[in-house]
């Protein structure tokens, strides 16, 4: 279980699986609602999960983001 104080107000959780970021395969991506940040968290496969990243805000890296319709990585 993952918990943040002060919360972020979780909005949304996307697996990333891709061939881009190869060293991101597998993780997830969550994006805060209240203060914006997106977090990396990886999982254990034992039903842990660790936050391993994050930056605040989220418009600081929207740029970089791998998610979006030019990241080439997508259906």
């Amino acid at each position: 279980m993952i918990y943040w104080t002060p919360v972020i107000g979780p909005g949304n959780l996307t697996l990333f699986n891709g061939k881009m970021f190869p060293e991101w395969d597998g993780p997830a991506f969550v994006c805060g609602l209240s203060k914006k940040p997106l977090v990396w968290i990886t999982f254990d496969g034992k039903g842990g999960a660790t936050a391993v990243d994050r930056w605040d805000p989220v418009r600081q890296v929207a740029a970089a983001s791998p998610f979006g319709p030019d990241s080439g990585d997508h259906d």
